[in-house]
């Protein structure tokens, strides 16, 4: 664990990022137990407001960030490295336990799973971090995280089930069984899933689920019907094509895109896939390690945490891969 500009700061198995305003970058560096945060250098070196939980690199909302040689500074925004917790509190003072997905809100306030506390957690703008008290039935062991314009959360439940955590902490179930693993179509408790690794909202307020040990993709309507995207369970592999035709493997992460499309990690590569189910791989120069993150900033440019190589990346306009931190062989 290391702060730092560009490679010279170190992460271990960052994953989940999230994209925020002028360019900033938020990850969940799970086995250092914090959330860092990144911010694109500026040519006029101006400082950010300081705050606590703010970063104090000089940086700015400018042009400058959407250069692809233009490095990223990284620094603690909340947790603790080496201190795991469930302790809520303010920047340094609060306590996180194997942070892994995580959601930045309309209203500004970054949602997190915190995968080793079972846990919900959210963190105002200031840096303040607090648990979601939830009513109703508990969440099991959640991994994946997707917030709605209204701040719901859409949220995975025992690897199987999805289930929607309102802003007021209550839940419901919408689809699958948490204590059941499959792989069926259907609504509700009729659906099957088997490991749903990510999660992501479209435009019209749906649910798109990398279901990983499926090797698909679904999609899941508000009133819990759910149909399958891309790829055929139980058929691995790296094909492009059409809906049932195209193959996936193990898709552990997925975005949804400005144009309505979506991007999928699997194994080492990243795929694209239309609303109508049309898989496309794009060609990044490099082959990744485990992508457990995927963010899409309002530019429609694309960032990854790489999990397995301990990296965090860019993709330029042209698809092509740039690292904006971390080492392969050194994991913080």
């Amino acid at each position: 664990c290391a702060d730092g500009v560009g490679e010279a700061a170190r992460f271990a198995q960052p994953s989940g990022i999230a994209a925020g305003p002028g360019g900033l970058l938020y990850v969940g560096d799970a086995c250092n137990n914090r959330i860092a945060v990144g911010v694109p250098l500026a040519e006029s070196c101006r400082r950010v407001p300081q705050a606590v939980g703010a970063p104090v690199w000089p940086a700015g909302p400018t042009e400058d960030g959407a250069r692809e040689d233009v490095p990223y500074a990284w620094e603690v925004y909340v947790g603790c490295p080496g201190r795991s917790g469930t302790d809520d509190g303010l920047g340094g003072a609060a306590r996180l336990t194997g942070p892994q997905a995580l959601a930045l809100g309309a209203d500004g306030e970054l949602r997190v799973v915190d995968g080793g506390a079972n846990a919900l957690r959210r963190v105002r703008p200031d840096g303040r971090v607090e648990t979601v008290a939830l009513r109703g039935a508990a969440l099991r062991a959640p991994v994946a995280l997707a917030v709605g314009r209204d701040g719901a959360c859409t949220v995975s439940s025992g690897l199987h089930a999805l289930a929607v955590v309102a802003a007021d902490g209550g839940v419901r179930a919408l689809a699958g069984d948490a204590g059941r693993k499959g792989c069926a179509d259907g609504q509700g408790e009729a659906a099957r899933f088997d490991y749903i690794a990510s999660v992501a909202l479209d435009a019209s307020g749906c649910a798109v689920v990398a279901d990983g040990n499926n090797h698909t993709l679904r999609r899941v309507r508000s009133d819990g019907t759910v149909t399958t995207l891309a790829g055929r369970a139980g058929q691995e592999g790296c094909v492009d094509g059409q809906g049932e035709a195209a193959r996936l493997s193990r898709p552990t992460a997925v975005v949804c895109a400005p144009d309505g499309s979506f991007y999928v990690a699997c194994g080492d590569r990243i795929r694209r896939v239309t609303t109508a189910g049309a898989v496309t791989t794009l060609d990044a120069g490099v082959l990744f390690g485990r992508l457990d993150g995927l963010a899409v900033d309002p530019a429609g440019t694309l960032y990854a945490a790489d999990r397995g190589r301990h990296e965090l990346w860019r993709l330029t306009p042209g698809e092509r891969a740039v690292k904006l931190a971390g080492s392969e062989q050194v994991m913080g």
